[in-house]
């Protein structure tokens, strides 16, 4: 099984290509814009250093969010032309279940029974969170909340915290009294992340499921909004 995997909704841009149980190539850059630019060089390059091609690939997998409005759009518009070019299936993933997947796989010990918080950055004064119970089920939908509410959110249980957010979030819930152990490590996973949980899917799907829509997962409404006159000059 050969995924291309690429991840455009945070603060990095990556790609990956997973091939036979292992990801083959990777690449990942800090950036806060230029995911537009960058993203399709980048993919021409992790496919050559996996000594891969579109023609040989089986699966597509992208990040549809929550993040950035113009990273997601850059990374579903890349997916569907792709897919679409190459007749691939595309597997659509959110940000959250990125972030859930890396803590899951190396659990620190104790932790087993901690409910699943993951904080994202967002740019503004809000985070985007979202809980999931201990066996990695999601407890709430996705929301934008203040970070000095996200205790109350939580209630009084104890929590393994992770996400872009934990950092920073941390302490505050620690001053709230909130039982939890921060997963710094796994702030910003990448395409390489991407591809591993993309193959486990992908490996657990049967036979005629059907592929979810590529939708982004937009929390935020636009900075962007239509002007009242129709964008028409005045007289």
């Amino acid at each position: 099984m050969k995924i291309l995997a690429f991840d455009t909704s945070g603060d990095k841009c990556s790609a990956a290509v997973w091939r036979d149980g292992c990801v083959a190539a990777c690449l990942s850059e800090q950036m806060v814009r230029g995911h537009t630019e960058a993203l399709m060089p980048m993919v021409s390059e992790v496919l050559q250093n996996a000594d891969c091609s579109y023609d040989r690939l089986n699966w597509l997998a992208v990040t549809i969010g929550p993040g950035s409005f113009t990273g997601i759009r850059t990374g579903l518009a890349a997916a569907r032309g792709i897919s679409l070019a190459r007749n691939l299936p595309a597997l659509g993933i959110e940000t959250f279940a990125m972030v859930l997947w890396c803590i899951d796989r190396t659990l620190l010990n104790g932790t087993e029974h901690r409910l699943r918080v993951i904080a994202l950055n967002s740019r503004r004064k809000d985070i985007y969170l979202r809980i999931f119970s201990p066996l990695g089920e999601p407890i709430s939908e996705p929301h934008v909340v203040a970070p000095e509410d996200v205790a109350t959110r939580i209630g009084n249980q104890p929590i393994l915290l992770a996400g872009s957010a934990a950092h920073n979030l941390d302490a505050l819930l620690r001053g709230s009294g909130v039982d939890v152990v921060t997963v710094p490590s796994f702030e910003t996973p990448d395409a390489a992340d991407l591809a591993a949980l993309a193959a486990n899917q992908i490996t657990k799907r049967q036979e005629g499921d059907s592929l979810p829509n590529l939708t982004p997962l937009y929390l935020h409404a636009p900075y962007a909004v239509q002007p009242t006159s129709g964008g028409r000059l005045r007289p």
